[in-house]
């Protein structure tokens, strides 16, 4: 089925399923690196809970195996439900810090693919991407949500930029515990056919594997992934979700890296799971994060 043909399926059957007090609506949706999605949204009347669907995604996951539309919204109907909930008790506690705080955690983005967004919100720079602060939402087994959290939101609070940082940085680690695995256990996990990679190669993630280069901003992970190589390392910026690290005694193959990089982001990504354009270099000695050789 083409894709156009599946999203107006998708949606008259949504439209027919969701019938009052609830109804459907298309809107574009801001995502990361002001990439624009079409979502569809599910409203309940005198609520403020809109689930957001993106059919595309829904599409490209699925892939070329053989699907019922009717399916995929019944699958919908029990995630809505599932999501709602907690997603509800977010939306009613959100004017209260004391409520939230013990939800507040770290999520790394682009400066510049991202200036709009961080005009209306708070961040901390790191080198030249940007430390920013969600509202951890649970939903179900390692799956989750977030909420932005804005300028206006912090001012409702009555806290600081750094009383956000301070408690995300609690949080981070754990509700959303890193996770280092070498490249050769990764790929194997996917059964597929890979070249063997390298040895010296590792993936840097949290236990969700959603958003898992935010672990680039955990007080001292970086220091204490030093300490294990015994060494300085590089860091591939592979997707929002996940950092390749490769030890490393000097920085001298960062531009090279850095061509591997944009390969990647130009080739394999979507455009919003795009984090940076350019490989790093941790400094052990240091401390600081290069990207560039000076």
């Amino acid at each position: 089925m083409e894709y156009n043909n599946f999203r107006n399926e998708l949606l008259e059957a949504l439209r027919n399923h969701f019938v009052s007090p609830y109804h459907v609506e298309t809107t574009m949706v801001t995502k990361n690196n002001t990439q624009q999605r079409e979502a569809f949204r599910i409203h309940l009347d005198g609520s403020s809970i809109a689930p957001t669907i993106y059919p595309r995604q829904i599409y490209e996951n699925n892939g070329h195996k053989p699907f019922s539309v009717e399916n995929i919204v019944k699958q919908l109907e029990s995630s809505f439900l599932d999501e709602s909930t907690p997603l509800s008790h977010f939306m009613e506690h959100i004017h209260s810090y004391e409520d939230v705080k013990d939800y507040i955690i770290l999520k790394v983005i682009g400066q510049s693919t991202n200036r709009d967004l961080l005009e209306t919100i708070p961040f901390y720079p790191l080198t030249d991407l940007a430390i920013a602060f969600s509202i951890f939402v649970p939903v179900k087994e390692k799956d989750y949500g977030t909420i932005q959290i804005t300028n206006a939101m912090m001012q409702t609070w009555g806290v600081t930029k750094a009383d956000l940082y301070r408690q995300a940085q609690v949080n981070s680690p754990r509700l959303l515990p890193k996770r280092i695995h070498s490249m050769h256990s990764f790929l194997a996990r996917y059964e597929a056919a890979h070249p063997t990679p390298p040895h010296s190669m590792y993936i840097l993630t949290n236990h969700s594997e959603l958003c898992g280069a935010s672990c680039l901003a955990y007080e001292h992970l970086l220091a204490d992934i030093s300490e294990r190589f015994s060494s300085s390392f590089y860091i591939l910026p592979s997707s929002i979700h996940e950092c390749i690290l490769i030890p490393a005694s000097d920085p001298s193959r960062l531009d090279e890296l850095t061509k591997t990089v944009q390969e990647v982001n130009e080739t394999v990504l979507d455009p919003t799971d795009i984090l940076s354009d350019h490989a790093y270099y941790y400094d052990r000695t240091t401390g600081n994060i290069l990207s560039e050789i000076s």
